[in-house]
């Protein structure tokens, strides 16, 4: 709600709600630490729209996103496509061969940040 006043002059209240738009942009997190092999992780893809804002309703706002591996001789199982639930998307993934991984999340032509950590060998 808004008003404006000047001296004892006073206007009507004018409300409006503010709404996100259309994702403009995707940011990956999740923690860049070591992780073991057979240890798991969750990565968080959230859809921004161009103010910044979580895109918490809309069709964007449960758009598909992509979670995959782009570069490194490590891996990691469980990367695949996760529907956003009120612009946010997660996924665990779990190490697998011992190596440096680097991860980024997509939606249509959208491309977060990438993520990069490494895998280490299971602890004898």
């Amino acid at each position: 709600t808004l008003r404006a006043t000047s001296g004892s002059l006073t206007s009507n209240n004018l409300s409006f709600t503010v709404t996100s738009g259309a994702p403009a942009s995707i940011e990956l997190t999740g923690s860049t630490t070591d992780l073991q092999s057979g240890a798991t992780r969750t990565l968080t893809a959230t859809l921004k729209d161009a103010g910044g804002n979580v895109v918490t309703s809309g069709t964007g706002s449960t758009a598909n996103v992509t979670f995959a591996q782009t570069t490194g001789d490590g891996s990691v199982t469980g990367l695949t496509a996760v529907a956003a639930v009120a612009g946010v998307a997660t996924l665990d993934v779990t190490g697998n061969l011992a190596g440096s991984v680097t991860l980024r999340a997509t939606s249509g032509s959208l491309q977060s940040n990438t993520l990069s950590f490494t895998v280490t060998a299971p602890d004898e």
